[in-house]
């Protein structure tokens, strides 16, 4: 209980309109602060020792890091594909790549799922994927109300 405590006084602390970035055109929060938010709540959703924390924070941002390229990537040519400037071969070879690049996020994912597994449990490695899904909800959930705050 303590540490729902700590953590609810954490979240609400760093909620602060100081630790936001200032909304830009999409209201998008500062991905620093996200990271650092990230890193907060996974470790404590986890309850990583400090032993674990050191060894699994370097291999979990390398993850992120490669997965965050793969999206950029994808996104990049879906915005080509929507932009209707390509013709169908184009727009096809765009979507054929979108879709290789999905599959090598699976890879990505059963590749760092090994890599996790040699550092925590079995069980916090099941906890991790739904904390990260946990995080992803919260902060699309404060971007939606900053969004309908600015309506």
């Amino acid at each position: 209980m303590a540490r729902v405590n700590r953590w609810l006084f954490l979240l609400a602390m760093l909620m602060m309109k100081s630790t936001w970035a200032q909304p830009g055109e999409m209201g998008m929060l500062d991905n620093d602060k996200i990271r650092a938010l990230r890193v907060a709540f996974i470790t404590e959703q986890l309850d990583l020792s400090s032993e674990e924390a050191e060894r699994f924070w370097p291999v979990h941002n390398a993850f992120h890091k490669q997965m965050r390229e793969l999206q950029e990537e994808r996104r990049a040519l879906m915005v080509e594909v929507k932009e209707g400037d390509l013709s169908e071969a184009q727009m096809e070879a765009n979507i054929q790549k979108s879709f290789t690049l999905e599959e090598k996020s699976i890879e990505l994912k059963r590749k760092y799922h090994e890599s996790f597994k040699k550092i925590l449990s079995l069980e916090k490695v099941a906890a991790l994927y739904g904390a990260e899904m946990e995080f992803q909800r919260r902060v699309l959930e404060e971007l939606h109300k900053r969004k309908m705050r600015r309506e």
